[in-house]
């Protein structure tokens, strides 16, 4: 559920981006969004203008909840990093290697 919520802390997304985003495949997607669908977390509607799509929206509770694991979260990343000098350096490192990722992935124009 966090990732979900984080992934759609940037807006809307596909069940697709989603999955990919969660490392899940996207029959294991849909049953992650049903549950947070019937708590309340999230809502799912048609795109506009592809109406092939759904695109999955925070609902008010998803925000909240979402608030309140990023308050918990940076708490924990910053007693990490006091502990661990090294820390930041590992952060930009596997930025680095998410983005390298990122680009060998994108389809070429």
């Amino acid at each position: 559920m966090w990732r979900v919520l984080g992934t759609l802390s940037g807006g809307p997304e596909t069940v697709t981006v989603l999955a990919d985003a969660c490392l899940l495949q996207q029959p294991t997607m849909t049953k992650v969004l049903d549950r947070m669908e019937r708590s309340g977390l999230v809502t799912r509607q048609q795109d506009a203008r592809d109406r092939r799509l759904v695109r999955v929206h925070l609902a008010p509770k998803g925000e909240t909840m979402l608030a309140e694991l990023l308050v918990a979260a940076r708490a924990h990343e910053a007693e990490v990093v006091a502990r661990h000098p090294d820390a930041a350096a590992i952060k930009d490192l596997l930025r680095a290697l998410i983005a390298r990722q990122g680009r060998k992935h994108r389809p070429r124009a």
